[in-house]
């Protein structure tokens, strides 16, 4: 055939290739498959096909010769059509879009994927008898699949020719591949090329080294035009922007790269006569087009590669550092008209360290794709087909994982390791697969049809598989975005999608194309990208019509065609992180909107995105706000379900959690409440038993079973409570367990019990009933731990809780505000009977050791650390009617001679169990405040009084029985008052005692919570009604100055006033006297003779109106000889003491520290309102006592040294009585008294012998005294 057409079929223009062709006819007629390695220019894709047809195939099959690119295919064809047209219509070609496929074809130019299609229908391809898979060093994912296919259809069919073609080819690799299949290597057409390296610095700017490289070569040449290769959109800007001021001006700056229109795509392509052009381009002028007048290249030495994150299902489209060979590419390209020049912006060394070749597609794409194809066609497991370099096993499994989400497989459950047979296509992946799309496309529109959105999702799914028509030029960016902008959508990028197909379609009549052209071009849109789109939407709208898929079909809803958006993208959801201002993705990821996407300013809660790409850091690409709820129905067989915050729902009588959906990580659900019988019946049954068997909360009706088991439980729970024997947590424990062993296992939740008991055997029935036979319950006296306090009628409900450090531990008393006052008269922190004992022994505890030792030591055989025993052994002997601390710290001095300060049990210092919690209701039963402070309490009272004084003005009168308060006593009319009266219960009696108070004018019949506060009031309220019966009428007040001194002694006759007046006036002023001020001294004078006289002080005071009044007639003589005695002793005494206080002034020699004590003993006789305190008899020895101290300031300041002598012979029984007073522990009243009187006696012996005095004393007899103070004796 080759003589009959080889002048006319080889009529082009001397090709390289064309001199080896007789080598290729041989090769192919002595091999099945041969290599043809060709370098640039050489003219092996436009020849081999004809030389294959001289030779003579074609005849029994087609010549097929596939193309990575569809615009290659196609103009190919048309060339090696015209130049065979001689010989018919016989070349044809076919990509996705179009086709044109003559009848008596026999060479046909097409797609890669327009091979593999055709192997579905056809798997050993008996339509060819030879194919050429040209552009082979492209190692496209499809070309290493056809040629996987090639090597297993190849020894099915020996008539079957194969030719590998490629510019720069890994000859070995594919050799042995194909089992040592001939390597033909045929030279381009090219001149020698002059490489130069330029070490730049690695922290320059690269603009900065392309401008040098330029400079370079218009300082050699003024002829030739430039290439310089970049690795994308930003780097051609700022290279253009920096070149155009730097230039001479007879060069032009362009840009060539695939987001441009054609216009200025094709300007890079036409010479430019007396221009010299400066072509910036991204890898696509590496080996798809030839630029021609192109004498000198300039090399980045980088790219941005796309690869795929199989892990993270990201494409990442990083600048890379390119492969050796693509360098010697982009070096080819000024040697195709001359000898040229190539500047590599890197070392030469740093070229040698590179990889030769760049990473085949299959194993930086997903596989997604390949896999499911493979399971439709039957083509076996993925990891035993035959690839060139197998993808990762990780890219593999990934892949796998991406098709059971969009499920178009599922997994067999008894599958064995090999992936044919561990996992099947779905009806729906086989739906998928007949679609020439990626499989989330395909799915997207499988799911438009059920969502009746399939005619906006045609568009959108039409619109992700072209390229994006709207395009930016450089130098009109800002103008480009603002024209864009009308197809922005705050909410959906795909909506944005819509708005632009619509600018075009709906339109009210069709635009011509010339009106379609001119629209684009004023919008910035690519008017070719423009109709590819409308190419691929024409042809799957034709493909569904096949399929009998409504293409129409139109919900009048956006939210249905995002959901099925939603079911290709359930990987490249996000959720807003507020705190970082991003998205969290999937398995961790984190990213954000791109800048370019109408979401950007408003990112919503939830996104999808139809691509996660990574640049200069991960960016969503065209995204859509989208509504959580959406996720889980589309998501529903890859989400993962957990369960959380577990609780028991008594009215359902069924334990419910909260179910939390997960999908990749991301919470899409956490809010949803579900049954947990089925999912969890081990959990349910456990806490049905706790909480409805044993804690109560169980949904009515109630078996009767039930019932008594919660009865029974009750009363065992509350005297764990009471008696704190135990925690009832371990109480309620134990009946949990003993449910657990004999409940049977099917009941899980209360209907499933109540349908038990509908037929349970009596056996089981009895054993699951509670009793004493059982549990031994621990009984509790009502008395020891009452149920509720009774006081003044009033009932104050008691709880018990023994729950450690949680707030209602101990026992919390429920009180109405209006029975606050109340609390006054119940020394509650006595708590109850039962409780008080372990109170007392923690008291005993907080005492020193040393003190412990003395009550051990004491009487009773008590050990030292028995404290049980020891507070048992005190509260036979405390007495109930004053505050706990101070009844017990009297019971250690009576009992064991034990000086205890109760000031160290501060009540709201114990642990919250020694504590009564006060639980405060109003009138409805509704809790105002809770606390452990009886004081909080008594304030919150005394506010509401001030603050709203009507919320307690129904308050009813106490019951205290036959006992009745009264008030405004102003004569002996009253009733008998017992020395206390029983007013209520706390397990033990409340006693309070009544006495009469003073209230001013009158007197009142109160009740008091402590018979020493009671006698104290009592005898103020009898001295009041003395007065007001003896019509006795207070004294006004003087406060007399007087600038003159003097000592003047006069008759009662003169009256008190007169003498007041009259002798000391001086005193009334602070300045001019050192004696205390007596403000009221009149009405000292008489308080202090009626107390003396009526003996207020030390006798029981009658407690009736009759006896009462006997004893006031018979003191009535004795008070008025009192009175008139203290009339003229008081003055005298006043006078005496300024004396002594002028002589120590002026007692030059009298040593300092007998000074002092001169001057506090007049300070302790001597003080304001000394006559009403200071008893009637001691009052008449003060003259003895002030006598002896004048004559000590004589005679110390005459012989100083035996006055030291002396003071140190008092001054350490002075000192501990000082000492003592500071002290809050209990002590002997009386012995104290004796004690402070008596060292007034000693004094008198030591420093005024003459004087006499009254009792025997001596410093002996004052440490025999002392010995009795700190302990109380019978009457205290």
């Amino acid at each position: 055939m080759e003589e009959e057409f080889g002048d006319s079929l080889f009529n082009t223009a001397e090709l390289p290739v064309l001199a080896y062709k007789q080598q290729i006819v041989d090769a192919l007629k002595a091999h099945k498959v041969i290599i043809v390695s060709g370098e640039t220019g050489s003219g092996k894709t436009t020849q081999i096909p004809k030389i294959c047809f001289a030779a003579g195939r074609g005849q029994k099959g087609v010549i097929a010769c596939t193309q990575p690119r569809r615009i290659a295919t196609v103009t190919v064809a048309e060339r090696v059509a015209q130049e065979m047209s001689a010989f018919g219509n016989i070349v044809g070609w076919q990509h996705r879009i179009a086709r044109n496929t003559p009848r008596d074809m026999k060479i046909k130019f097409m797609t890669d994927g327009i091979l593999l299609a055709e192997i579905t229908k056809d798997p050993l391809l008996r339509r060819y008898d030879t194919i050429m898979v040209d552009e082979a060093h492209e190692r496209t994912l499809n070309i290493d699949f056809i040629l996987g296919c090639l090597k297993q259809i190849l020894p099915r069919r020996n008539d079957l020719k194969v030719i590998i073609s490629s510019a720069t080819l890994q000859t070995s690799l594919f050799s042995d591949f194909f089992d040592g299949a001939p390597v033909l290597e045929i030279p381009g057409r090219t001149f020698p090329v002059e490489v130069r390296y330029a070490d730049t610095d690695e922290e320059a700017e690269l603009s900065d080294s392309v401008v040098e490289a330029v400079h370079e070569i218009q300082n050699e040449s003024l002829y030739g035009d430039v290439l310089v290769f970049l690795p994308g959109e930003r780097d051609i800007r700022a290279c253009k922007e920096a070149l155009e001021p730097r230039v001479a001006t007879d060069s032009v700056v362009l840009a060539l790269m695939g987001s441009l229109p054609a216009a200025e795509q094709r300007r890079a392509f036409k010479l430019l006569p007396d221009k010299r052009r400066i072509i910036l381009a991204t890898n696509v002028a590496e080996t798809s087009v030839t630029i021609p007048g192109i004498r000198y290249v300039i090399d980045s030495g980088l790219a941005r590669i796309s690869r795929y994150n199989h892990r993270a299902r990201v494409k990442k489209l990083h600048i890379e550092r390119i492969s050796q060979a693509s360098a010697e590419q982009r070096k080819g390209r000024s040697g195709r008209l001359g000898p040229g020049i190539c500047i590599r912006l890197y070392s030469e060394e740093d070229f040698l360290n590179r990889p030769q070749y760049t990473d085949p597609e299959v194993r930086r794409t997903s596989l997604a794709g390949l896999i499911l194809s493979m399971f439709d066609w039957r083509l076996g497991d993925i990891e035993s087909f035959p690839f060139v370099q197998p993808p990762a096993t990780s890219m593999i499994r990934e892949g796998f994982k991406e098709l059971l989400e969009l499920q178009a497989i599922r997994e067999n459950k008894q599958g064995t390791e090999s992936s044919a047979s561990r996992y099947s296509i779905t009806r729906l992946g086989r739906a998928i697969v007949r679609l020439p799309l990626e499989p989330r496309l395909s799915r997207m529109l499988l799911a438009a049809e059920g969502e009746k959105t399939m005619r906006d999702a045609l568009v959108v799914v039409s619109a992700l598989s072209s390229e994006d028509p709207l395009v930016r030029p450089v130098d009109k960016n800002d103008e480009a975005d603002k024209c864009h902008a009308k197809f922005k959508n705050e909410k959906s990028d795909f909506v944005g999608i819509l708005l632009l197909w619509r600018f075009f379609h709906d339109t009210q009549r069709p635009l011509s194309r010339s009106a379609a052209r001119r629209r684009c071009s004023e919008n910035f849109i690519s008017y070719r990208k423009l109709l590819e789109w409308e190419d691929v939407h024409a042809q799957l709208s034709r493909m569904l019509t096949y399929l009998k898929i409504d293409v129409n079909s139109f919900s009048g809803s956006e939210e249905g065609l995002h959901r099925s958006m939603l079911s290709g993208l359930l990987s490249s959801i996000g959720m807003w992180d507020p705190e970082k201002r991003e998205y969290r993705g999937a398995n961790g990821l984190r990213f954000s909107i791109f800048p370019g996407s109408g979401l950007f300013k408003k990112p919503p809660k939830w996104i999808m995105c139809s691509e996660l790409v990574e640049t200069s850091r991960l960016f969503a690409r065209r995204a859509a706000s989208i509504e959580p709820s959406w996720i889980e129905p589309q998501a529903r067989h890859i989400c993962k379900y957990s369960y959380h915050s577990e609780y028991w729902d008594s009215k359902l009588g069924t334990a419910r959690a909260f179910q939390r959906i997960t999908l990749y990580g991301l919470v899409i659900s956490d809010d949803v409440r579900s049954d947990i019988s089925r999912i969890n019946p081990e959990l349910c049954r456990s806490l049905f038993i706790r909480h409805a068997l044993v804690d109560g909360e169980f949904p009515k009706p109630v078996p009767e079973i039930v019932k008594q088991n919660l009865s029974f439980i009750k009363k065992y729970i509350d005297e764990s409570h009471k008696t704190r024997s135990i925690n009832s947590g371990f109480d309620e424990a134990m009946f949990a367990d003993y449910f657990d062993e004999y409940l049977p296992q099917e009941c899980v939740n209360a209907p499933a019990l109540r349908k038990w008991l509908a037929h349970a055997p009596k056996g089981i029935l009895e054993k699951l009933l509670l009793s004493d036979s059982v549990f031994q319950r621990k009984e509790s006296s009502a008395e020891l731990f009452p149920d509720h306090v009774l006081l003044a009628g009033r009932r104050f409900n008691l709880v018990y809780r023994h729950n450690l450090n949680e707030d209602d531990d101990g026992i919390t008393c429920t009180l109405e505000m209006r029975n606050i006052p109340l609390l006054k008269l119940w020394h509650s922190d006595w708590l109850v009977p039962g409780a008080v004992r372990d109170k007392v022994a923690f008291m005993l505890l907080l005492l020193s050791p040393e003190l412990r030792t003395k009550i051990a030591k004491a009487p009773g055989n008590l050990r030292e650390k028995d404290f049980d025993k020891m507070a048992e052994t005190c509260l036979q002997i405390m007495e109930p009617d004053r505050p706990l601390a101070q009844s017990l710290a009297c019971a250690l001095n009576s009992r064991c001679r034990v000086a205890a300060d109760p000031s160290i049990w501060d009540e709201e210092l114990l642990p919250q169990q020694f504590q009564i919690r006060w639980r405060v209701i109003d009138a409805k039963k509704t809790r105002v405040f809770t606390t452990r402070s009886k004081k909080e309490v008594f304030d919150f009272y005394s506010e509401l009084t001030t603050l709203a004084p009507q919320i307690l003005s129904n308050t009813q009168m106490p019951d205290y029985g036959d006992f009745k308060e009264i008030y405004g006593v102003k004569s002996m009319s009253f009733p008998d008052i017992p020395q206390r009266i029983k007013i209520g219960k706390a397990g033990a009696p409340i006693y309070a005692f009544p006495a009469l108070s003073d209230e001013g004018d009158s007197v009142s019949l109160k009740l008091f919570s402590t018979f020493a506060e009671a006698d104290k009031a009592h005898r103020g309220g009898v001295l009041r009604l003395i007065k007001v019966v003896e019509k006795i009428k207070e004294p006004a007040s003087k406060y007399v100055s007087s600038k003159k001194k003097q000592r003047t002694r006069m008759s009662l006759k003169g009256g008190l006033g007169e003498l007041l007046n009259e002798s000391f006036q001086h005193q009334t002023s602070l300045h001019e006297s050192p004696l205390p001020p007596q403000k009221n001294l009149e009405a000292d004078i008489l308080r202090g003779a009626l107390v003396s006289a009526y003996c207020l002080k030390t006798e029981s005071l009658p407690r009736t109106a009759e006896s009462l009044a006997v004893f006031l007639a018979s003191k009535r003589i004795r008070f008025e000889k009192y009175y008139s005695d203290m009339l003229r002793l008081i003055p005298s005494i006043l006078a005496d003491a300024e004396e002594c206080f002028s002589k120590l002034e002026y007692a030059g020699n009298l040593p300092e520290q007998s000074f002092l004590d001169i001057a506090e003993q007049l300070g302790g006789l001597v003080f304001t309102g000394f006559s009403a305190a200071v008893p009637y008899s001691k009052l008449l020895e003060y003259p003895r006592y002030l006598e002896a101290v004048q004559i000590r300031i004589e005679r110390g300041s005459t012989d100083p040294g035996k006055e030291l002598v002396k003071f140190e012979m008092v001054q350490p029984h002075w000192e501990r009585h000082k000492n003592f007073l500071t002290s809050g522990a209990p002590y002997n009243h009386a012995a104290l008294d004796e004690y402070r009187w008596l060292l007034e006696e000693f004094r008198v012996s030591v420093w005024a012998q003459e004087l006499r005095t009254k009792v025997p004393v001596s410093a002996k007899r004052l440490d025999a005294l002392w010995e009795q103070v700190p302990f109380l004796c019978a009457t205290d």
